[in-house]
């Protein structure tokens, strides 16, 4: 059984590394604050970040999740940006 890690804690991890080393799905998505089956749904339908795969492993760099999460992400001044989209 696999025991769920903590997504705070894969977070912290990630950003530990650098830029071109490679982290898992669960990891890649606790950085972007997704959970694992929003990635898997990237993987399958497309517009998540790259990712290579390893038998049954996806790995993901960590330079193309963080570019990745600029191009995904929208930069706001204020909340009242976010109602009038």
């Amino acid at each position: 059984m696999e025991v769920k890690r903590d997504p705070a804690e894969l977070r912290r991890e990630f950003y530990q590394l650098p830029d071109d080393a490679w982290v898992d799905r669960d990891t890649a998505g606790a950085a972007a604050h997704l959970g694992r089956d929003s990635m898997e749904q990237y993987a399958m339908k497309g517009g998540g970040p790259p990712y290579t795969r390893i038998g049954r492993r996806a790995l993901y760099r960590k330079r193309d999740i963080l570019d990745w999460i600029v191009k995904k992400g929208r930069s706001v001044k204020h909340t009242a940006q976010l109602a009038a989209e």
